[in-house]
């Protein structure tokens, strides 16, 4: 419910508890606390389903945080993500660590998704991708674009996450 999470962000800040954005290398499935800190959940991001969230953080759990986007889609079996929840994540700003401009990957996510693909399909026919290596140097996969400005940042987010949590 966007609505109530929204009353619970807010109560939260009144108790001057931290609450981390929605990010790919820290948040969980569900929300959570390390005693310190409230981590927001990524199940709880509009569009994105809980089990395949679920998928992606035991992923990161068992191999380590996600290094860049590339790494990102290596590791993720394409099945586990679509068009509709890589839009919620970046929207919410899941992947600023790994790339702050949410406009660029906005626009990309077509990209992401067929790369991940025949990144899996090559790997169940068991054939090598001999540009990996300058697509990891080039990032030609990701749009160049100019940052959304701050407002359409926060709207954005405000889709996905039902309130502003950055700004």
């Amino acid at each position: 419910n966007q609505k109530k999470l929204s009353e619970f962000y807010e109560e939260l800040k009144r108790l001057n508890i931290n609450v981390i954005r929605p990010d790919i290398n820290k948040s969980f499935a569900d929300f959570s606390s390390d005693g310190k800190n409230l981590y927001y959940a990524l199940g709880a991001i509009k569009n994105v389903g809980f089990e395949a969230i679920s998928n992606i953080v035991n992923n990161r759990m068992k191999n380590g945080e996600f290094k860049n986007l590339l790494d990102f889609i290596n590791r993720i079996y394409h099945k586990d993500i679509n068009k509709l929840q890589l839009e919620g994540l970046v929207q919410a700003g899941a992947f600023d660590k790994l790339n702050k401009n949410r406009q660029s990957l906005f626009n990309s996510i077509p990209n992401l998704i067929l790369k991940s693909k025949n990144i899996h399909e090559n790997k169940s026919i068991n054939q090598i991708d001999l540009f990996s290596k300058d697509e990891i140097k080039d990032n030609f996969y990701i749009e160049k674009k100019d940052e959304w400005s701050t407002d359409i940042k926060l709207n954005k987010e405000f889709e996905s996450l039902g309130f502003y949590i950055s700004d």
